[in-house]
């Protein structure tokens, strides 16, 4: 499933700090279930991470990091889509809509090309 038009957005239970390239999540709530305590994301990890605001889509997010990374956009858009599902399956962040591209009357989320 793509999530280009998803926003994600942080867990407020995190406390993340910046050591050297790398940035470090911590679960301030262990009764989160399945989530790790700790998680380290390493520099371009740390870029989408600085990114993620709650506000922009991944589509968004992707170009943003277009400008700064000599790669090809489909490999960025992989990579990006890959980390931020390892990370909702951390519980480290969750998505929402984006309500320019958000579900249809049916409840069933609106199927639109990249085009």
């Amino acid at each position: 499933m793509s999530t280009l038009h998803r926003i994600p957005a942080r867990n407020s239970d995190l406390a993340c700090g910046e050591l050297a390239d790398e940035t470090i999540l911590v679960c301030l709530d262990p009764d989160l279930g399945e989530s790790e305590l700790v998680t380290v994301l390493n520099e371009s990890a740390s870029a989408v991470w600085a990114l993620i605001d709650g506000k922009r889509s991944v589509e968004e997010i992707i170009e943003i990091l277009l400008e700064d990374y000599e790669v090809s956009r489909d490999e960025l858009c992989q990579d990006v889509q890959d980390l931020l599902m390892d990370l909702c399956a951390k519980n480290v962040l969750n998505f929402s809509e984006d309500e320019k591209h958000g579900e249809g009357a049916d409840g069933e989320e609106e199927k639109e090309g990249l085009g």
